[in-house]
């Protein structure tokens, strides 16, 4: 399953209570791979939940937003799951979107890119 474009992906997928497992950069950091567990998958009764990973590609800009104590919490796996919960995406433009938590009164992670596309990642 590959999906393609914000919209496409917003229509099929609620992010809301699904935590970011990783997130990483390559190709000078313009592209940016998000991990996500998806809560979902066991509300709607699956016996397990799924990775998905959102591609970011040619993106002109990431943006992150840590507070001191965030950063002095990372380390402790509560917290950390806690800080990449998503409680909501704002879809800013098919090319710029907004991920919020509940510890900022403002967003955490905002990407402005060129592509975008999510897929299920293969479990070995």
């Amino acid at each position: 399953m590959i999906i393609d474009g914000m919209s496409n992906i917003l229509n099929e997928f609620d992010f809301t209570d699904s935590i970011i497992v990783n997130l990483s950069t390559s190709d000078y950091s313009t592209k940016l791979s998000m991990t996500i567990d998806y809560y979902w998958d066991i509300q709607l009764g699956h016996s397990s939940t799924r990775l998905l990973v959102l591609e970011f590609d040619k993106c002109y800009k990431i943006e992150t937003v840590f507070t001191d104590e965030i950063l002095h919490n990372l380390d402790k796996s509560g917290y950390r799951n806690s800080f990449f919960t998503i409680v909501k995406i704002d879809k800013i433009s098919e090319t710029e979107v907004a991920f919020y938590n509940n510890f900022n009164s403002t967003y955490f992670l905002k990407v402005k890119f060129a592509t975008v596309k999510i897929y299920e990642k293969s479990v070995v």
